[in-house]
C-alpha cells in the first residue's frame, strides 16, 4: 500500500512540529538534555525492538503475511502498539492483561481499517491538524472532572470524526468493489495481531531483565566483592527461577542479607525468607483491603485497640508523613524554621479527595508545627514537631488536639507511643 496521503499529512505534520520546536533555542537545550538523559536502559530495548521486528518481518515474508506494500503500516504498528507494548511492561505501568488488550484490541484493528482509504491531501492535512490538537486537549479534559463539558465535547466531536473515517473507507470500498485489493488489506488487518505476538516473547524478556536488573544493581550497591556478588545473583536466579515481578521489591535490606552469606546454600535460604516475606505482605494487603470492606461503617475496636473502621487511614497517615517530611527537609535546608504554607506545595496527596480537609500550624518562631485531618469514619489522626528534627508526635482520636505537641496533653508520649492506629 505504500505511504498514503493520511501517513504523509501526519509525516508533514510532525516535521512542522520539529521545526517549531527547535527553532526556539531554550527548547533545544531542552531536547538535547532530555537525549543525553537517554541510557542504556532505553536505548538497548528499543534498539532490540527494532531488531525483532525486522525478523518477524523476514519471517512474514517467507509466509506470505508481508509484503513491501505493508511498510507504512509496519511502521505504524512499530510506533503504536510496539514501543507502548514494550515498556509499558517493563515498567509495569499497566497490568500486564490491559497492556495486552490495548496492544491487540479493536482500537489498533480499526485505526488500520480507517487506513485503507484516505481523503486528498489537503483534507489529509487539515484532519491531522485538528486531531494534533483535539487529542492533547482530550486528555487534559480527562484529568479533571471540573473540565467535564469540554471532555465531553471533545470526545463527541472526536467520535464524529471516527465515524466520518470509517464510513468513507466502507463507501470507498463498496463503491470499487471488484478493484479492491483484498488480500492486501486482509494482510494489513492482519498485521498488528501476528507482529504483537510474535513481540511478546522479547517485551517479556525486556520486562524480566528490567526486574532482574534492579535487584542486581542493589546487590552491587552492597558489596565490592566480585565472588559474593556473583554467588548472591546466582542464588536470586536459581531462587526466583526467572518468574517475571518477583525480584521487584528486591531493595537493601535483603541485598544486605544475600551478599553477606558466606554460602550459596545460604545466599538461596535469604532469597526464600524473602519470597515468604513477599507472600506474607500480599496477604496482609489482601486482608487490609478486605477489611475495609467487612468493617465499613462499624464503630468499635479490635482485640489491639485499632479502629474497625479504617477508610482513609492509610491516605492519611501517608499524607501526613509527606507533610512531615517536607518539614524536616526545609528546617534542616532553610534556616531552622518550620513553615506554616506547605499545604499548597504538597497538594494534591494520594488516595484523598482534592478539598483534603487537613489542616497545618506552625509557631510565630517556627520551631513547632502540627497539622491533623479528620478521616471519612470521623476518626482525626495528627502529626507534628515541639523541637528540631528529627522530633516526631503522633496522635489518633476521636478529636484533633487543640494545640501543639508538649502543650497539649492530648497527644500523650513523644514518638505516638499510645497511638495505636498509627
Amino acid at each position: 500500500m505504500g505511504f498514503d496521503n493520511r501517513e504523509i499529512a501526519s509525516l508533514i505534520i510532525f516535521v512542522a512540529i520539529v521545526a517549531l520546536l527547535t527553532a526556539n533555542r531554550h527548547t533545544r537545550k531542552a531536547i538535547r538534555g532530555v537525549g543525553s538523559a537517554l541510557s542504556s536502559k532505553v536505548v538497548l530495548p528499543f534498539a532490540g525492538l527494532a531488531l525483532w521486528s525486522a525478523i518477524l518481518v523476514i519471517a512474514g515474508s517467507r509466509y506470505e503475511l508481508w509484503e513491501r506494500a505493508l511498510l507504512s503500516e509496519t511502521v505504524l504498528w512499530f510506533v503504536t502498539p510496539a514501543v507502548p507494548l514494550l515498556f509499558g511492561l517493563a515498567a509495569r505501568t499497566k497490568a500486564p492483561r490491559d497492556t495486552l488488550i490495548h496492544a491487540m484490541g479493536p482500537a489498533v484493528l480499526l485505526e488500520v481499517f480507517v487506513g485503507l482509504s484516505t481523503f486528498s491531501i489537503v483534507i489529509e492535512l487539515l484532519l491531522a491538524g485538528i486531531l494534533t490538537v483535539a487529542l492533547p486537549l482530550l486528555v487534559v479534559a480527562q484529568s479533571d472532572a471540573k473540565y467535564a463539558p469540554v471532555r465531553r465535547f471533545l470526545e463527541t466531536f472526536v467520535g464524529l470524526i471516527g465515524f466520518a473515517l470509517i464510513l468513507h473507507v466502507v463507501v470507498s470500498i463498496a463503491s470499487d468493489w471488484d478493484g479492491f485489493d483484498k488480500p492486501l488489506a486482509l494482510r494489513a488487518l492482519a498485521l498488528p495481531l501476528w507482529m504483537t505476538a510474535g513481540v511478546l516473547p522479547y517485551a517479556f524478556a525486556v520486562r524480566l531483565w528490567a526486574d532482574y536488573d534492579s535487584a542486581f544493581r542493589w546487590v552491587n550497591h552492597e558489596t565490592k566483592d566480585r565472588r559474593a556478588r556473583g554467588r548472591a545473583k546466582l542464588a536470586l536466579l536459581s531462587a526466583l527461577r526467572l518468574r517475571s515481578g518477583a525480584g521487584r521489591s528486591f531493595r537493601m535490606y535483603w541485598a544486605r542479607q544475600l551478599a553477606d552469606a558466606p554460602t550459596f546454600r545460604e545466599a538461596r535460604e535469604v532469597v526464600r525468607e524473602y519470597m515468604r516475606d513477599q507472600k506474607q505482605r500480599a496477604a496482609d494487603s489482601a486482608e487490609s483491603e478486605s477489611r475495609l470492606v467487612r468493617f465499613a461503617g462499624i464503630e468499635g475496636e479490635d482485640e489491639d485497640g485499632r479502629r474497625l473502621d479504617q477508610r482513609e487511614f492509610a491516605a492519611t497517615k501517608d499524607a501526613l508523613h509527606q507533610i512531615a517530611g517536607a518539614q524536616m527537609g526545609w528546617y534542616r535546608n532553610q534556616g531552622g524554621r518550620y513553615r506554616s504554607d506547605l499545604l499548597q506545595l504538597l497538594a494534591p496527596f494520594k488516595g484523598l479527595p482534592e478539598d483534603h480537609g487537613i489542616s497545618l500550624s506552625a509557631s510565630p518562631d517556627g520551631q513547632a508545627w502540627w497539622a491533623w485531618r479528620r478521616t471519612l469514619t470521623g476518626w482525626c489522626f495528627a502529626i507534628g514537631a515541639a523541637s528540631p528534627p528529627p522530633d516526631q508526635w503522633l496522635y489518633d482520636g476521636p478529636e484533633p488536639p487543640t494545640g501543639f505537641p508538649g502543650l497539649d496533653t492530648a497527644w500523650g508520649e513523644r514518638w505516638g507511643l499510645d497511638a495505636k492506629n498509627w
